[in-house]
């Protein structure tokens, strides 16, 4: 036959949770680490969505040069490429853009027009203006 032992106090020795004050050091712990990796993650996110709109910046400045090089050669001017339109892509993005344009006519060795062609782009809503180029190329006469 089994024997009953009466039933025992806790033993409160051995503690089955932690105290306030233990739990108080722990979150004064936690903190600096916890808002260390936010910063991190902060920075890391704002990085991309630059480097992303870099890409997209030059990927228009390659678009631009393409549609460019299929005008005639005689329109190649100044005035008529900072008036081309915005690009789709930059229409959705950025509020406001600008094509910046210097052409200089070149005879020797072939008649061509060397194009120099930037873009700058601006965002008001975090008020970032965003340069992309040079990008130097040109356009021979056929």
């Amino acid at each position: 036959m089994k024997r009953y032992r009466p039933y025992r106090q806790c033993d409160h020795s051995r503690r089955p949770a932690a105290t306030i004050g233990e739990c108080l050091i722990a979150i004064a712990l936690l903190l600096p680490v916890s808002v260390f990796v936010n910063r991190i993650a902060i920075q890391s996110n704002r990085t991309h969505a630059e480097t992303a709109a870099q890409n997209d910046g030059f990927r228009e400045l390659l678009n631009a040069r393409e549609r460019i090089g299929l005008w005639d050669f005689e329109g190649v001017t100044r005035g008529e490429i900072e008036s081309m339109a915005a690009p789709p892509a930059m229409e959705t993005i950025q509020h406001s853009y600008a094509w910046h344009a210097e052409v200089k006519e070149i005879q020797v060795p072939v008649v061509a027009k060397q194009i120099t062609l930037s873009l700058t782009a601006g965002n008001s809503s975090d008020g970032t203006i965003r340069s992309v180029g040079p990008l130097t190329f040109w356009v021979f006469r056929p």
